[in-house]
């Protein structure tokens, strides 16, 4: 019996085979469990660090700062993904979460600061927000130092393929231009006057910087300050 058995187990590999022990290096599984927090997760806590209380009106500016440098040091491959992300989610700007609100506000920071006009038109004619952080995004781009940088308004929507799109984008020319263009008969009619106008007289003009769509003053809802010596017509 006892030779039958060593037979066995001699078949099967089990007798005298030496254990080979686990190398340190491999990770066990709370090494898998413990990883980096993603980005979102980093800022949502430290939002919630920051508190609406202690800020207040300039909360939407805090978020967005505390966003930044998390986004500066994240692997480049994130951030692409996350980019298109936001570009092609089927929600709309109004009701995107408050990260992804804040992360397209970033983006578009991002993007005009390093110049990249093309991308930036490629992701306004998708998403546009009507804010960064609490500037008007006319007056943001009116003031960003770009050359021309309102025409970036009439390319996105001119590239824009989603008809909320499109509506938003008109609805910021139309208050940008309303004010200034003669009242045309047609979109297409006031696009082009409003466009053939800025390119006209564009670098002459002056930027009112308490410019808000929804301000109680009149005159502070007219991004261009009104000049004498110009003819706006």
């Amino acid at each position: 019996m006892s030779y039958f058995i060593l037979i066995v187990l001699m078949a099967t590999g089990t007798a005298c085979a030496p254990k080979i022990p686990q190398t340190k290096n491999s990770p066990d599984r709370a090494d898998i469990q413990t990883r980096d927090t993603t980005i979102r997760e980093q800022w949502e806590a430290r939002v919630k660090e920051l508190g609406l209380l202690k800020v207040g009106k300039d909360y939407p500016a805090k978020r967005l700062e505390i966003l930044q440098p998390l986004l500066a040091n994240a692997p480049d491959e994130e951030i692409r993904t996350e980019f298109e992300r936001i570009r092609s989610s089927p929600t709309a700007v109004p009701d995107m979460s408050e990260y992804d609100r804040t992360l397209l506000q970033a983006f578009v920071e991002t993007t005009v600061k390093n110049g990249d006009r093309d991308k930036l038109v490629y992701l306004l004619s998708s998403k546009c927000p009507p804010f960064i952080a609490t500037v008007p995004i006319e007056l943001y781009l009116a003031e960003s130092g770009m050359t021309t940088p309102l025409l970036v308004l009439f390319d996105s929507y001119e590239k824009a393929t989603a008809d909320r799109s499109k509506r938003f984008i008109l609805e910021v020319l139309k208050r940008v231009f309303g004010p200034v263009v003669q009242e045309e008969s047609s979109e297409k009619e006031f696009l082009a006057a409003s466009k053939d106008w800025y390119l006209r007289v564009g670098s002459k003009l002056k930027i009112n910087i308490h410019y808000h769509p929804a301000a109680l003053d009149d005159d502070d809802r007219e991004l261009f300050l009104k000049s004498e010596d110009l003819n706006l017509r």
